[in-house]
């Protein structure tokens, strides 16, 4: 019964907690209540009272054992997530918007229809253009045939002109109606083939008009809430109208301070945990070499200006990819990146919330049959995140206090 009354203890314990810790430190801590429920039952119930593991205050305290672990040397950030791959659809020349065929969250396949626009005005002019190229293409069939006409002519005289039955002069006004004539044919056909780009150009509009996804993904943005639209719509060249991304990879594009930096690689492992707490195991892929500037450029991520160095934020950029199954990440998630520098193995090791400190120096709690918890001076070697590596002699089986804030 005693053994249940802790357990249960325990656990309420723990969920008023909850947003201290991930769920898997909520999962092996259940699991170190269990333990220690079953360990105090029986033989252990004699040793240890019940009262010294309950509630302390604003903390819960449970028993831990020393134990090998691996201790990190690591980098944390702050990070915005993207997809790794993405399409967004921009709008090559000035449109109208029709109306959107997909909404926010939607699914989609590569060429699926995004958005229509309004070509109604653009299929008029391409009709006007069209018009102009059958008037044009007419009148090159009649400049060409006057063409024709005037190097024959002007032939045959200048036959007649070596023979001396005509004038010489009478050969330069044939050779300057000839010359004419092919100026002509040449002009007409200047403005056809003037009109037919025109209207190559605005079949080329018409065509663009309506936008398509070149990824199967999910739509993660759009340009306008359809809901919210009325009216038209007139949509600039280069703005974004839709973005897909395609969910299972990302990447944290993390900016790093020169302080930062030092000593990260590529290829090296990282860590992203997002906002409910879910982590996710991922690598470094990239970091630049030069530092960069951010809003000294129209490119983010250009080199810096020389003149402007001083005043702003000098920053490296480092990008993580990792891997997410599930519902698509929105864009823009804020998420706290660990980047692993070193790795160290220690062979005894205590969680951070099994130590305590006073005046500079570290201690921790152990249970002492028939003395109850007796306070021991440690000496702490390494540091990592969640353990560190206790340095001095602690016997293996030893029970110490730990507490879950």
């Amino acid at each position: 019964m005693r053994m249940f009354v802790r357990l249960l203890a325990c656990v309420k314990r723990m969920s008023e907690n909850w947003f201290f810790a991930s769920r898997n430190q909520f999962f092996k801590t259940l699991s170190s209540c269990l333990l220690f429920s079953l360990a105090s039952s029986g033989a252990a119930e004699s040793r240890i009272p019940a009262g010294n593991l309950t509630t302390a205050g604003s903390s819960f305290e449970i028993p831990t054992r020393i134990k090998a672990c691996s201790v990190f040397d690591e980098l944390r950030v702050a990070s915005r997530i993207v997809a790794k791959e993405s399409f967004e659809a921009r709008s090559v020349f000035m449109s109208t918007i029709d109306s959107f065929q997909v909404v926010k969250g939607q699914s989609v396949k590569k060429g699926q229809l995004l958005v229509t626009t309004q070509t109604s005005s653009l299929e008029k002019m391409r009709s006007i253009y069209a018009d102009y190229v059958s008037l044009f293409t007419g009148q090159l069939k009649t400049a060409s045939n006057a063409r024709t006409i005037a190097e024959a002519r002007r032939d045959r005289i200048k036959g007649l002109a070596d023979k001396g039955i005509v004038a010489v002069s009478e050969l330069e006004q044939a050779e300057n109606a000839a010359v004419i004539a092919k100026q002509v044919e040449e002009r007409v056909k200047r403005e056809r083939e003037f009109m037919q780009k025109n209207i190559e150009t605005f079949d080329l509009q018409i065509k663009q008009s309506n936008f398509y996804s070149e990824i199967d993904g999910v739509v993660t943005d759009l340009i306008v809430d359809p809901k919210s639209l009325s009216g038209n719509l007139i949509v600039m060249p280069g703005a974004m109208v839709v973005k897909v991304d395609r969910p299972g990879i990302y990447r944290a594009e993390a900016q790093l301070l020169d302080t930062q930096v030092h000593g990260i690689k590529a290829g090296m492992k990282a860590s992203v945990t997002l906002p409910d707490g879910s982590q996710f195991s991922g690598k470094v892929v990239f970091v630049s070499l030069l530092p960069m500037v951010p809003n000294l450029a129209q490119d983010p991520y250009a080199s810096p200006l020389p003149d402007k160095m001083a005043a702003a934020v000098i920053y490296y950029k480092a990008i993580i990819d990792f891997e997410r199954t599930g519902a698509i990440l929105p864009p823009g998630l804020l998420a706290e990146v660990s980047i692993v520098k070193d790795e160290y193995k220690a062979k005894a090791c205590l969680p951070w919330n099994a130590i305590e400190v006073s005046e500079g120096k570290a201690f921790i709690r152990v249970f002492e049959d028939g003395k109850g918890w007796q306070q021991i001076p440690i000496t702490v070697g390494r540091r990592g995140r969640y353990y560190a590596e206790v340095m001095t002699p602690i016997a293996a089986n030893a029970i110490i206090k730990s507490k879950i804030w």
